[in-house]
């Protein structure tokens, strides 16, 4: 998928959900790409 867009992919933001584990995390950073997981919602 990376080869076919028109932009390269410096940064990826996901969630906490486990599909984005560790696993995920250091596949990102091998290709050369940041892995940032965004704060879970909070309620007032």
């Amino acid at each position: 998928m990376l080869a076919k867009l028109p932009f390269a992919v410096e940064r990826i933001q996901t969630d906490n959900g486990q599909e984005f584990g560790s696993d995920f995390h250091w596949h990102l950073l091998d290709k050369g790409i940041g892995h940032v997981r965004i704060r879970p919602a909070r309620r007032s």
